[in-house]
């Protein structure tokens, strides 16, 4: 008795996988989403840190043309062919599943009172532009303020540590204003307060 082959054409596997594999590539890395983000987006002062949680997984999934606009919109409908009514195009399809998700990603990342910002977006790209314009710059007028903070830290009765890490919040702030402090300049103010008994804690940040 002869067998009867089912294998399945390769042209249509092929088209198979190419369809299947961005959903399930998409429904993995979703879930995950509640618990990846330790630090929320909640002010100027902390969107540093926050932004580099998410731009690794952006930058991983290769999704950060959607965000900033590299990858747009696919048309929603394929040209019609002669008198044949337009087809729906699965290429938006695809592109709007991941476009939601990653909006989905910059709902877990932001806090509450970060909302009212992005309310109106309806695509990640419109709530990512929100983001940068609200909270990822800041004005010439912030540079005094956050030079007094910096040169005026002092340790106290807090731990090295967390004295360290306002520095560094300090500077990044200072950074987004334009005006940038080098490596150099960071630890000679550090060791000026400190003393040279912490130089190992403060090479250990270069």
């Amino acid at each position: 008795m002869s067998e009867v082959s089912s294998t399945v054409p390769p042209n249509s596997q092929s088209a198979n996988n190419s369809t299947a594999a961005p959903s399930l590539n998409l429904q993995l890395s979703l879930q995950p989403m509640n618990h990846s983000f330790t630090v929320k987006l909640q002010s100027r002062a902390n969107y540093p840190v926050s932004r580099l949680q998410i731009t690794p997984l952006l930058n991983m999934f290769k999704l950060f043309g959607i965000v900033d606009g590299l990858e747009p919109a696919s048309p929603h409908f394929l040209p019609p062919a002669s008198e044949a009514p337009s087809q729906p195009n699965h290429a938006f399809d695809v592109w709007h599943q991941k476009d939601q998700m990653v909006f989905s990603w910059i709902l877990f990342f932001v806090t509450d009172e970060i909302f009212p910002a992005i309310q109106g977006a309806t695509t990640s790209a419109a709530a990512w532009s929100a983001i940068q314009k609200g909270y990822g710059t800041l004005s010439y007028t912030h540079q005094t303020p956050l030079m007094l903070e910096f040169h005026t830290l002092q340790k106290g009765d807090q731990s090295m540590s967390s004295l360290l890490h306002k520095a560094k919040g300090t500077v990044d702030s200072l950074n987004l204003t334009g005006h940038q402090i080098s490596v150099a300049e960071f630890n000679a103010i550090i060791f000026r307060k400190l003393g040279s008994e912490f130089n190992g804690i403060i090479g250990a940040l270069q």
